[in-house]
């Protein structure tokens, strides 16, 4: 596979090269690393489905994964680091380095009729890539959510005193509030053990604090005394390790002398997340803590990750693939929302599919123009969550996606932008369609940041 017409080269005896540009990332990505843990814990402006289990599964396929619909397992490409494939991080030439972040506009209906809109801006991930022996060893660190939980919904009601001293009836509403989630840090080497496979090893560390909450505010001058407006609320802390190993398999020469196909597959081992749980509980503003810490422990399951790409030629890339993980096995000793011990109700086994394609006109071609050398992307995926109301009920989510990738004044940088509209559940049976708009954007740099001493 030739190199990519991006890459920036500067010589000099051993000097350790950084452009300006990088020197930005740099600060983009300690300023997202900062924000990120403030703004996951405050955010209540989500989804009603991530206040189940350990919240909203999180999908981080890239700038380039994220507009062919999430089909990221068999991306070959010198120009991104797939944060998908551990096998794929053998094939770096250069240091790079994405930062990503997404708006999103979501539209909450449910079988009355009645709607909510929010909206919220979360970090979706940052990835560096690095050779050790150049296309031969590389190495690739990750930061992205895993799980969101971010909600919040109310429910009024009239609560009958059965006081005289107290009027018949007293109004009140019930909010239900939910923030945080758990967040990965993936660090790993991929090793090209022959031309046309390449394998890779990562090690993901999982931590988190989960939030949820639920307090009753009762009308004022409903009741003389009034009633007293109470406030409960858990925090979970988690922690826990897993591990992924990633193989990267290409065959040249399928249908075409300058074509070629390349299969992937990641498998994620089982993990064990430990946790405390504190939980507190106030009159108005004033909370206490109940009692000691808790300790448990939720074990969640492994997943398995396979896809396909075509390369027809240097302009084109298509791409398909999914992903499975058997989340009715799943074990907790913390309550949970949504989850039953035994499986009776709550969990389902989730699944992913994708595919989608990116279209290059000007191929290899530098001198092309500027549009000539734009990525265009599209892609549709489809997935089924993990959590479930019954066994025969499953929250489904469609997803229609486009994008591109536009190249900057900046040799070996690129300028991703992602654009993703779909549904998730259903306004009946008691649950809510999510319509959501998202857009996404992550900034792609790749430079030679180590040069070999040369005699002159």
């Amino acid at each position: 596979m030739p190199l990519s017409p991006y890459f920036r080269a500067e010589s000099g005896p051993g000097r350790f090269v950084r452009s300006p540009a990088a020197y930005a990332v740099l600060c983009l990505v300690a300023g997202l690393f900062a924000a990120a843990p403030a703004g996951a814990q405050d955010a209540r402006d989500g989804s009603l489905y991530s206040r189940f289990g350990i919240g909203a599964l999180q999908v981080h396929t890239g700038g380039q994964g994220a507009g062919i619909g999430h089909a990221g397992y068999a991306l070959h490409s010198l120009q991104y680091v797939n944060p998908n494939n551990p096998g794929a991080w053998a094939d770096q030439a250069l240091t790079r380095i994405s930062a990503g972040f997404a708006y999103q506009s979501l539209e909450i209906s449910d079988e009355t009729g009645e709607t909510s809109r929010l909206a919220s801006g979360q970090l979706s991930g940052i990835q560096i890539g690095f050779p050790i022996l150049e296309r031969k060893l590389g190495v690739a660190l990750g930061f992205a959510p895993f799980s969101r939980v971010s909600y919040h919904v109310g429910n009024d009601g009239v609560f009958y005193s059965g006081d005289p001293a107290r009027p018949d009836t007293v109004g009140y509403r019930v909010n239900f509030f939910g923030s945080g989630g758990i967040q990965q840090i993936t660090g790993g080497l991929g090793y090209k053990v022959h031309p046309n496979i390449r394998v890779g090893a990562a090690l993901n560390a999982l931590f988190g604090i989960i939030d949820d909450g639920r307090e009753t505010i009762f009308f004022e001058g409903a009741s003389d005394p009034p009633f007293l407006d109470t406030h409960l609320e858990t925090s979970t802390r988690l922690h826990g390790f897993s591990a992924t190993f990633g193989a990267l398999f290409s065959v040249q020469g399928v249908l075409a002398d300058d074509d070629y196909v390349t299969a992937g597959a990641a498998f994620t081992l089982p993990a064990t997340l430990s946790g405390e749980r504190v939980t507190s509980l106030g009159l108005n503003l004033d909370r206490d803590t109940l009692g000691t810490t808790v300790s448990g422990s939720i074990d969640i399951p492994w997943q398995l990750g396979l896809g396909v790409a075509y390369y027809p030629d240097p302009r084109w890339t298509l791409s398909a693939g999914g992903k499975i993980a058997p989340w009715t096995n799943m074990e907790s000793t913390i309550p949970l929302p949504g989850y039953r011990p035994g499986n009776e109700q709550g969990l389902s086994n989730a699944v992913q599919i994708g595919t989608g394609f990116e279209f290059l006109p000007a191929g290899n071609d530098l001198l092309a123009a500027w549009p000539a050398r734009i990525a265009y992307r599209f892609g549709i995926s489809w997935d089924r969550a993990y959590i479930s109301p019954d066994r025969d009920t499953n929250i489904e989510t469609l997803m229609a996606s486009a994008g591109f990738g536009l190249p900057t004044l900046v040799p070996g940088a690129r300028l991703d932008l992602n654009m993703q509209v779909g549904m998730r559940g259903a306004a009946s049976d008691n649950l809510v369609r999510d319509v959501f708009y998202r857009l996404s954007m992550s900034v792609n740099i790749g430079e030679r940041w180590f040069q070999t001493p040369k005699l002159r």
